[in-house]
């Protein structure tokens, strides 16, 4: 052994066993010639170099390595403060997804079996995202509505589906094979308190188009033994109307008075003045030159009648016959009722 108390400066070789090296002294640095080793004044150790700015330091080659022989690295950090550092097997594990399909608790290409329910999704209040070619196609808001074609759902809609922009471009297209129904569409209530109303298919169609058509609702069958456009079961239908008083109303007139009972099944429900006024039902049999039908209107005039008019290449109607409804008086091809039936007599 060798015991020295101050400096000791070695100018030739010293043998250590087997190793034949020169000690350097310098500035409280302590080396091994050829900078193998070297220990500076901070206690910091380098390998293959002379400027450790760690505990230990290895050099700058690619082939430097650190091999422990089957043994283990501890002591590391939970969670890493420098983008550079060695990572404990817990943290890989709770932050990155492994390759293949594995039962960790990242979501893997090929799949996942994870034992129990599986969450996909945000803690904080931020959006969610599901995208392709680099672009987001589906969004899930922070409220829980869901956009298909759009990043902003609109407020009380659960699901906002966007078609792609063009002419002919649906949002939503379902097909139905052997018997099935190509989409079912089901609003159910359950407030028992409620006041508003419940709908179960809602069509609104009101874009600004410089020419074209907007078009609610559109209903089409064909191919079959039978085809039925539409079948209504229970509830009555409305066409201007939200409240249909009858099986089908056609058209909505405020009224003063409460309704009264005992609706017809069909109800044509407006207000013309005249026969020449929009209203009221009409029997179209020629769509050449002017107009060719009969039409019945129930007539919001005086005697709050019943008139029946026809137009034989005409685009004016002409009377045929009322009936007055408040005396019940008939005319026929006559305004002035006077008695029961009136008439005109033509001599020729």
């Amino acid at each position: 052994s060798l015991n020295v108390n101050g400096a000791v400066n070695i100018a030739s070789p010293l043998n250590v066993g087997s190793v034949s090296s020169a000690l350097t002294s310098a500035s409280g640095s302590l080396g091994i010639a050829g900078s193998k080793v070297w220990i500076n004044s901070s206690g910091n150790v380098g390998i293959g170099t002379t400027t450790p700015i760690t505990k230990l330091t290895l050099g700058a080659s690619a082939n430097e390595q650190i091999n422990v022989g089957g043994g283990r690295i501890i002591g590391l950090n939970t969670t890493p403060i420098n983008a550079d550092e060695a990572v404990p097997l817990t943290y890989l594990q709770s932050n990155y997804a492994p390759i293949g399909s594995g039962a960790g608790s990242a979501f893997v290409q090929g799949g996942n079996s994870f034992g129990g329910v599986a969450t996909l999704g945000t803690n904080d209040n931020n959006l969610l995202n599901i995208e392709t070619n680099n672009t987001a196609r589906m969004t899930v808001a922070a409220g829980g509505n869901i956009g298909v074609g759009t990043t902003a759902p609109q407020v009380g809609m659960k699901m906002d589906v966007r078609s792609d922009s063009g002419d002919g471009n649906s949002a939503i297209t379902a097909y139905g094979y052997n018997g099935n129904g190509g989409m079912a569409i089901k609003g159910q209530g359950y407030a028992t308190n409620g006041i508003g109303s419940n709908y179960g298919i809602y069509g609104l169609s009101n874009g600004v188009r410089a020419s074209g058509t907007n078009i609610g609702g559109y209903f089409t069958a064909s191919g079959a033994l039978n085809n039925y456009a539409l079948i209504t079961g229970t509830g009555n239908v409305g066409i201007g109307t939200t409240v249909p008083l009858g099986k089908l109303q056609i058209g909505n007139v405020t009224s003063g008075t409460a309704e009264p009972t005992y609706h017809g099944s069909l109800i044509i429900q407006d207000s013309p003045a005249s026969l020449e006024a929009t209203g009221g039902i009409e029997f179209k049999y020629s769509s050449s030159g002017s107009g060719y039908g009969w039409k019945v209107a129930a007539l919001n005039d005086a005697g709050y009648g019943l008139g029946f008019g026809s137009r034989i290449g005409s685009t004016t109607w002409s009377p045929k016959m009322y009936i007055n409804g408040s005396t019940g008086n008939v005319g026929i091809v006559a305004t002035y009722l006077k008695y029961k039936l009136c008439f005109y007599i033509f001599f020729y």
